[in-house]
């Protein structure tokens, strides 16, 4: 298949998105089962100043979610400029590649 570098950059921006996902489900599951096992409240238990047990998860599940933003305000931006540059009646000039294989990490990163 090939792809313009664009809509690589696109495809890089969904795959961080769903390993943060990913991760931020598997944290947020955790965190609530350690929640209800001490049957704490939700807003101290989630408060990081006061539950120093969990606080570098919970800090970690909104770092996940400023990430997750991040790159979803990416893919908006990608999605404007496409109808921006349809609506024009003309698609940008981009040089074509080969797409790596999906499943392939080597193109995607955790950062």
């Amino acid at each position: 298949m090939k792809t313009k570098a664009r809509d690589r950059e696109l495809i890089d921006a969904m795959r961080r998105y769903f390993v943060a996902k990913a991760e931020l489900s598997a944290l947020r599951a955790a965190l609530e089962q350690a929640r209800r096992a001490t049957d704490e409240d939700i807003g101290r238990f989630y408060d990081p100043r006061t539950n120093v047990a969990h606080a570098d998860q919970i800090r970690r599940s909104h770092a996940l979610n400023a990430e997750m933003r991040l790159l979803m305000d990416r893919a908006a931006a990608w999605g404007r400029l496409e109808v921006a540059e349809l609506e024009k009646g003309h698609a940008p000039e981009e040089p074509e590649t080969a797409l790596p294989p999906t499943g392939d990490p080597a193109g995607s990163s955790n950062a």
